[in-house]
């Protein structure tokens, strides 16, 4: 890529458009994959990528994942509890 340019196929836009999500550049990652739907229309993929990186769905991915962090912070907490519940009621010595 040269002064700027772009790649010429749709699978190199894709792969750049794959690093730049994973490395949070939302904004550079959808420029990649409308580019490559330019040159291949038909792929639902990249159409589907696009559509990933709307800001409720990238939202959504945030809470579910702190859901789930949260969920298993509780869990562990309760099986703590209840253990040093236990000791403190002299059940093992």
């Amino acid at each position: 890529m040269r002064n700027g340019e772009l790649p010429p196929t749709g699978q190199e836009l894709d792969l750049l458009a794959r690093i730049a999500a994973l490395q949070g550049r939302f904004d550079e990652a959808r420029r990649f994959w409308n580019v490559a739907i330019q040159i291949e229309p038909g792929n639902a993929i990249y159409r589907q990528y696009v559509e990933s990186l709307t800001p409720a769905r990238r939202v959504g991915r945030i809470i579910a994942t702190a859901q789930d962090t949260l969920l298993n912070t509780l869990v562990w907490l309760a099986v703590a509890f209840g253990i040093g519940a236990l000791v403190f009621a002299g059940w093992f010595k």
